[in-house]
């Protein structure tokens, strides 16, 4: 909005009393104050400049709960701090627009998770397992786990193994070939 300055300045000479003066720019700030926060949504309500409450009213409308419905084993609180939420509503996001292939798939992660390494395997018989490389929190292993942030075809078991080095190759769809570094083995079908 313009300055204020700016329309008092076009009062015409009959009219320039002070009550409407006044009037004028009580009303003007009004509508110059309601400008500066209707500007400041796009801001304000971005997923990455967002916090608090502004990031739960993105969570309705993604449709994913602060609240994880289950209890994480590593005894964090379930209820997501900001930075986290705000990954899983990333995620739900990339999930909702996920077209169903594994090329997709491996951007997803690589824009959710750049230092992160994953790998998918199709197992052919309803299942598929995801290998996870590098040091994985046990939060981020459940999220995956209980679909907040890997996509996954409905009625699809997941496997998760967890991988320390980065030594295999990821070409190599055998999982014998890379099961000399599994350290863990989590399953859900």
């Amino acid at each position: 909005m313009k300055e204020i300055n700016h329309y008092t300045k076009r009062v015409t000479p009959e009219h320039k009393r002070p009550k409407f003066l006044e009037w004028l720019k009580t009303n003007l700030e009004a509508a110059s104050d309601a400008e500066k926060v209707v500007l400041s949504f796009g801001y304000e309500f971005d997923i990455d400049n967002a916090t608090g409450i502004q990031l739960d009213m993105i969570g309705n409308i993604v449709g994913r709960k602060r609240l994880l419905d289950f209890q994480p084993s590593d005894g964090s609180n379930p209820l997501l701090d900001d930075d986290m939420y705000r990954l899983v509503l990333k995620a739900k996001i990339s999930i909702n627009h996920w077209d169903g292939t594994l090329p997709s798939m491996y951007s997803l992660w690589g824009n959710l998770f750049p230092d992160y390494k994953i790998f998918i395997q199709d197992n052919h018989d309803m299942t598929m397992t995801v290998h996870l490389e590098g040091y994985t929190p046990i939060l981020l292993i459940e999220l995956v786990q209980h679909d907040y942030i890997a996509p996954r075809p409905e009625g699809v078991g997941i496997n998760i193994w967890l991988h320390e080095r980065e030594d295999y190759n990821t070409d190599d769809y055998s999982a014998g070939a890379i099961s000399e570094y599994i350290t863990e083995v989590y399953t859900e079908q």
